[in-house]
C-alpha cells in the first residue's frame, strides 16, 4: 500500500482512546503522529504462537539431531519462519559457507530451515525463495541446509530443541515484531541476531 499504509493507520489511531503497538519502532511513529495528550498508547509484544510444551513425550536429542545428519558432536543452526528478503537468509548461508571453510570449534556446520518455505501475502517471496535455493547450490551448501517443511507445534518445538543455535539475520535490524524471535525466545534458544535500529530494554545481550 505504500505511503497509504502509515496514513490509514494513523488516521485510526487519532480517532481511538487508546492505540496498541507491538514494538517499539510502531511505537514512536505513532507516538509522533497523535495529538498530544490526546491519545494513550501502550506497547504490547505480539509473543509467540508456538507455545513450547513443558516436555516432549519419549523425545531424543540425539535422534532428533540424527533425523537432520546432526551428530552429537556438530554444530546444528536452526532459522524460524518464512524466507523473504527482510530476514537476511541470504546473509545467514554465507555465514554457514564461512563456518564449512574455516570450521575452528565448529565441527560439521548444519543449518536447519524450521517452518514453511514461503507465505502467501506477498509473491516476492517466491522469487527470493528462489534466488536462496540458488545461493545454497553456488556455495557448495545442499547436503548442508535441511528444509522442515510445514510442521505441528509439537515437531516445531522439537526441531528448536534439537538444535545448538537459532540465527535470526534480520536485514533491518532485530524487533519486537517479529513472531519468529518471540518463538525463540520462548524456547529458551541461545539466538544471534542482528543489532535493532534503537535500543530494545527487553533484549540484553
Amino acid at each position: 500500500a505504500g505511503r497509504l499504509r502509515p496514513w490509514i493507520v494513523h488516521e485510526l489511531a487519532r480517532g481511538c482512546d487508546l492505540a496498541i503497538t507491538t514494538n517499539h519502532d510502531d511505537q514512536e511513529a505513532l507516538r509522533q503522529a497523535l495529538r498530544p495528550g490526546r491519545q494513550v498508547q501502550t506497547l504490547v509484544p505480539i509473543g509467540s504462537n508456538i507455545a513450547p510444551p513443558q516436555a516432549l513425550a519419549s523425545y531424543d536429542r540425539d535422534a532428533w539431531r540424527a533425523r537432520w545428519g546432526a551428530g552429537p558432536g556438530d554444530l546444528l543452526l536452526c532459522f524460524f519462519g518464512f524466507v523473504n528478503d527482510r530476514k537476511g537468509v541470504d546473509t545467514l548461508l554465507q555465514a554457514l559457507q564461512m563456518l564449512v571453510a574455516e570450521p575452528g570449534e565448529a565441527a560439521n556446520p548444519r543449518l536447519l530451515m524450521i517452518g514453511g518455505q514461503t507465505g502467501a501475502s506477498d509473491p516476492t517471496n517466491v522469487a527470493y525463495l528462489a534466488r536462496i535455493q540458488a545461493l545454497i547450490d553456488e556455495l557448495g551448501l545442499g547436503a548442508r541446509v535441511q528444509w522442515t517443511g510445514y510442521t505441528p507445534a509439537e515437531e516445531v518445538s522439537a526441531n528448536f530443541w534439537a538444535a545448538d543455535l537459532c540465527v535470526l539475520p534480520f536485514r533491518d535490524g532485530v524487533s519486537l515484531l517479529h513472531g519468529t524471535l518471540h518463538a525463540a525466545l520462548a524456547h529458551g534458544m541461545a539466538i544471534v541476531t542482528t543489532r535493532p535500529r534503537a535500543a530494545l530494554p527487553e533484549l540484553v545481550d
